[in-house]
């Protein structure tokens, strides 16, 4: 695993299309991100002690670990930088199943929030 770089997005732009999702232009994308063999979750600051990962998108190949290895960099990242918690949204039910296994709570069921403090 390594940081996302540009010269990434014909890659992830393949997952999603995979998938049959839509990913952002590369020039939208957050400047810190993760990328393994099989997938790519990036880091949206604010300026507030809020940050949002964004953009989880796995290989059709990926397994659970993968997903995971890159939201938990994301979250040391996070801490890094001095961000105390870290929200998540996703319609995807195995995405807030595996984030709720990871320590994350459900801050609200109707708009489909996960939170994580940050240590």
């Amino acid at each position: 695993m390594r940081n996302y770089q540009a010269s990434d997005y014909p890659t992830i732009s393949g997952w999603a299309y995979d998938r049959g999702v839509e990913i952002a232009p590369n020039e939208y994308l957050p400047k810190v991100g993760f990328i393994s063999d099989t997938a790519v979750c990036f880091l949206v600051s604010t300026d507030t002690p809020v940050c949002f990962i964004e953009y989880l998108i796995a290989a059709k190949t990926a397994l659970p670990d993968n997903i995971e290895e890159v939201i938990n960099a994301c979250c040391r990242e996070a801490g890094k930088l001095g961000f105390k918690v870290i929200r998540a949204y996703t319609e995807m039910s195995s995405v807030r199943n595996r984030a709720l296994k990871m320590g994350f709570s459900l801050v609200s069921e109707q708009n489909k929030i996960l939170e994580l403090g940050v240590v």
